[in-house]
């Protein structure tokens, strides 16, 4: 036998079996996973209505978009409702391989990159708005700016900035492939190496009956928040298996990530 047949034959014996892993997340996935994705969606709904009522009232209002204050909060709403349509969808934009664990995963990797791209850009102005917001009433209260400095100098500028800084990066995300399911529904900036499935599978390789490469993403580390967010599924359903990950070195290595009672 080969080098790379003994290889190979090593990586098939770590990978788990599809069938354990049905077993071992469908617990979660049909309990705290269907609340997981409907709390999530229903409240980004609710957000969605809250947001456009607001609209409806600085539209409504006497002074409408007229001022800088109604035109930061217009911006912010406007971002709020893109982040929201990013998680509102009930994980009908999850990628379908991972259904074994995150309840009514119907999508693709295409879809799953969509919803990461507005909830991230989406979030991210939001932030940046609500900094700005508070910024006006800083200089406007504390230091006594005038309001047409403000329109004319100020007001351009924190419209840049949080556009800028929102959408740029949320599109470098994207074209790296960074946008992928964290396993509990939501499509955000992770790698795919996190994946049940993928373990004992090197980055780059799609396993059998999947269509989503392990290790998807051209530029990312796996946070310890995120290589921990497979952990209490597993422990919450009596996992015997658990990915290691090194405090180290963060990043994904290339390397066959293999269950530690394997190891």
């Amino acid at each position: 036998m080969t080098a790379a047949e003994r290889a190979a034959s090593k990586a098939d014996e770590t990978v788990v079996p599809l069938e354990d892993l049905v077993d071992l997340y469908g617990p979660y996935r049909s309990t705290h996973g269907v609340a997981l994705g409907a709390i999530r969606s229903a409240s980004s709904w609710v957000s969605i209505l809250a947001s456009l009522l607001l609209v409806w009232v600085v539209l409504r209002s006497r002074v409408g978009p007229s001022c800088t204050f109604h035109r930061l909060l217009l911006g912010m709403c406007a971002a709020d409702i893109v982040h929201c349509l990013g998680t509102a969808h009930f994980n009908l934009m999850a990628p379908r391989d991972d259904d074994y664990v995150v309840w009514n995963a119907r999508g693709t990797a295409a879809t799953c990159s969509a919803a990461g791209y507005l909830a991230r850009m989406g979030g991210t102005a939001v932030l940046m708005y609500s900094f700005s917001i508070n910024f006006y009433y800083l200089i406007v209260i504390r230091f006594d700016w005038s309001v047409e400095y403000l329109n004319r100098r100020l007001e351009p500028w924190l419209h840049v900035l949080s556009l800028c800084l929102s959408i740029i990066p949320s599109t470098m995300f994207l074209f790296w492939e960074n946008y992928n399911d964290d396993f509990n529904g939501s499509c955000w900036v992770s790698n795919n190496n996190i994946a049940p499935h993928c373990m004992g599978i090197e980055d780059g390789v799609v396993r059998e009956g999947f269509t989503i490469p392990c290790g998807r993403a051209s530029f990312t580390c796996s946070s310890a928040s995120g290589a921990s967010r497979g952990r209490p599924l597993g422990e919450a359903a009596g996992a015997t298996t658990t990915r290691t990950t090194s405090s180290a070195a963060p990043c994904s290595t290339g390397r066959k990530r293999t269950p530690s009672h394997m190891s």
